[in-house]
């Protein structure tokens, strides 16, 4: 046998062999997943309750998440306020990686909630060098019940918290008022453990002689370490158009203290105004007034007219025109480059966290690099570092190499080297977990 004909045996059953124990290795390999309520007791009307979804493998290196979540009868699951976080688990004396997924749900109306299984695709690696298995697994059904405050007579604004906050600014903040005066009130509601959405629109009344003009409701989330805090801002312009007695009633609101089971009641201020008439827009009689001053009559008249109209359309478009403007700094707040700002000034805080939140909101942005480009090794590395500062609680992470490799990738991508593949996010990324079509 020649030594051409050895070498090429001896490689073959190298081969053979490594792809025998690659083939055990994957068939060997297990994953399972769960969800899971943090809390089924006393769960009352409009309580925040985390739902958690839970992924576990012997394996390491969770990569292509994707969590189906379900459309849940009488509750609200904010897929947009997920948190991860790495875990690890003795299961039959092997240790488990777990990957945690936390969606904040809000319970709307009393009863049994179910919430039915739901799909999560995945793959994960055996080891260092092995290929990944792909798993598409269904999770248990769940369910708890769900009680009503009692003494609740408004369901629909009610708001179950521990502290709830309510503001009322009226400006101008006088009685004083005429005929083609407007007068602007904001009502802010924040309360903790709730999201700004679930706070219900303010019903809207009809007044003789008033035109309402609301402007959209500036809705806020916020949260100081790890306890949300939800915030409503409803603003309306109310513009006089005849005078007399304006009276809009009051408004209670309740809320129900679910630590200590207490009901609450809050109260919007009845408005009462006294609307007198405006000289400016009252017309002369004509029986007393000289002959000679009728020109100046309808000049005056004419002038006041114009100043009346103009007022008019401020009152009306202004309202609109602000509501556009907010609107429009909301969606610049969604692109790329405004996340992009909001990660680079992330790192300069070298706040793992809030680093790392900021980068996933940066990839599933429009018009972000693409996944080849994200896998690039020095943004890999800073993007791992970051990780493990996230998960170990590493205080003395500095943000610097992230903030440099992700304007590196940045400006390739600017030049027109990105790839042209389907983005793919990091292990840790919640927005790629989740694929669920708008209602």
């Amino acid at each position: 046998m020649s030594a051409r004909v050895l070498f090429f045996s001896v490689l073959f059953c190298i081969l053979v062999a490594d792809r025998n124990n690659t083939a055990e290795a994957t068939e060997a390999l297990e994953a399972r997943v769960r969800a899971g309520l943090e809390t089924t007791d006393n769960v009352w009307v409009g309580q925040q309750i985390g739902l958690t979804v839970d992924i576990l493998s012997p394996g390491s290196n969770f990569t292509k998440q994707r969590i189906y979540l379900p459309a849940v009868a009488g509750a609200l699951i904010l897929e947009d306020a997920v948190t991860t976080i790495y875990l690890s688990e003795r299961i039959g004396g092997e240790t488990w990686q777990v990957l945690r997924y936390r969606y904040p749900m809000f319970v709307q109306r009393s009863g049994t909630i179910e919430v039915p299984p739901f799909n999560v695709a995945f793959e994960v690696s055996a080891g260092f060098g092995q290929p990944n298995v792909a798993f598409d697994l269904d999770t248990q059904s769940l369910s708890l019940s769900v009680r009503q405050p009692p003494g609740v007579t408004d369901l629909q604004n009610l708001v179950t918290t521990t502290a709830f906050t309510l503001n009322v600014n009226v400006t101008p903040n006088n009685n004083d008022l005429q005929v083609g005066d407007a007068v602007t009130r904001s009502i802010t509601r924040s309360a903790t453990g709730v999201s700004g959405m679930a706070f219900a629109p303010l019903p809207s009344h009809e007044i003789a002689g008033v035109a309402a003009y609301p402007d959209a409701p500036l809705i806020d989330d916020s949260s100081n370490r790890g306890e949300l805090r939800g915030k409503r801002v409803d603003t309306t312009t109310f513009v006089l158009q005849a005078e007399g007695e304006v009276n809009l009633p009051a408004l209670e609101l309740q809320w129900w203290d679910p630590r200590a089971a207490e009901l609450h009641v809050e109260t919007i201020p009845a408005l009462k105004l006294n609307v007198t008439a405006n000289p400016a827009l009252q017309s002369n009689d004509e029986s007393k007034q000289p002959a000679e001053s009728q020109p100046f009559k309808w000049r005056f008249l004419l002038f006041a007219a114009v100043i009346a109209l103009l007022g008019w359309l401020a009152a009306r478009h202004l309202p609109d025109l602000k509501a556009q403007r907010q609107q429009r700094a909301r969606i610049r707040a969604q692109t790329e480059p405004a996340r992009f700002k909001q990660l680079q000034q992330a790192c300069r805080k070298n706040d793992a966290m809030l680093a790392y939140n900021t980068y996933l909101q940066w990839v599933a942005a429009e018009q972000a690099p693409a996944s080849a480009q994200l896998d690039l090794p020095a943004l890999k590395s800073a993007r791992e570092q970051a990780q493990q500062a996230l998960i170990s609680g590493d205080s003395s992470w500095q943000g610097t190499a992230l903030a440099q490799a992700t304007t590196l990738v940045r400006s390739q991508q600017k030049r027109g080297h990105s790839s042209s593949g389907r983005r793919q996010l990091a292990a840790l990324n919640p927005t790629d977990a989740i694929d669920i079509s708008p209602s």
